[in-house]
């Protein structure tokens, strides 16, 4: 019993300072990384056009395929190239961490051409396609904490940042269905559209709602030219407009 009485007096102290460094830590992050309603979006003060590709994953393996993008050797003479992962689904809902996610790098702005003729083809062959994300007038950002390890990075964007950012939405009665993350020289940010919210959705966005606790389909391989299976439903007046203007 003393035993375990001097355990508890050990542990009981470290405890207590592990938990006031953490909670004095949170307060200094969340002074320094701020959530923000704001006209100065990153990257979206223009229609951005990405090449993607579209997973039902768990969230991890989406980043781990992202992240392989980002070393593929056709980006290797990109000065500064943007990768972006759209999140469509809340993961909390269905008590597991998948989500429908597009993921891919920009091709090209109004401004300019960003990826070239070959690099295109590159990207088409191995089962990418293109879709047009317009310039966001408003928006919330808040810019992601990056250390040299993708897993720590993940976590905390997960169970830090995400949380942050939906706290942010109720307080100010906000809603969304995408959240983007866009990853630079410059960092990461988290961004999430606030108007015109349709359409920032690819074509194989699919209603949270029909979506089942079994919607995983298996590895997404990014040198994969499947897609995922088209709707039997007919197609919404956004997918027939989209098709219209392609």
């Amino acid at each position: 019993m003393d035993k375990l009485v001097h355990i508890y007096a050990a542990i009981i102290p470290t405890a207590c300072v592990v938990v006031t460094v953490w909670y004095f830590i949170k307060k200094l992050l969340d002074l320094k990384y701020k959530v923000v309603l704001t006209s100065d979006v990153p990257l979206f003060k223009e229609d951005v056009v990405i090449s993607y590709k579209f997973s039902r994953e768990e969230i991890i393996k989406v980043d781990k395929m992202a992240a392989m993008l980002s070393k593929n050797s056709f980006h290797k003479e990109l000065d500064d190239p943007t990768f972006v992962s759209v999140y469509y689904d809340d993961t909390e809902l269905y008590g597991q961490k998948v989500s429908q996610t597009a993921f891919g790098v920009v091709v090209s702005t109004d401004s300019q051409a960003i990826i070239d003729g070959v690099d295109l083809k590159v990207l088409s062959d191995n089962g990418f396609e293109r879709f047009s994300l317009p310039k966001m007038q408003n928006a919330v950002v808040l810019p992601l904490i990056v250390t040299p390890y993708p897993v720590v990075n993940f976590y905390l964007r997960q169970y830090f940042s995400i949380p942050r950012v939906i706290k942010f939405l109720e307080e100010n009665n906000l809603e969304t269905e995408a959240i983007v993350r866009i990853t630079n020289e410059g960092g990461q940010y988290l961004i999430v559209p606030i108007e015109n919210i349709e359409d920032y959705r690819v074509l194989q966005w699919d209603q949270p709602e029909i979506l089942n606790d079994d919607f995983v389909t298996g590895d997404t391989d990014i040198s994969d030219s499947g897609t995922s299976e088209e709707s039997e439903e007919e197609p919404s007046d956004v997918e027939e407009e989209r098709n219209q203007n392609k």
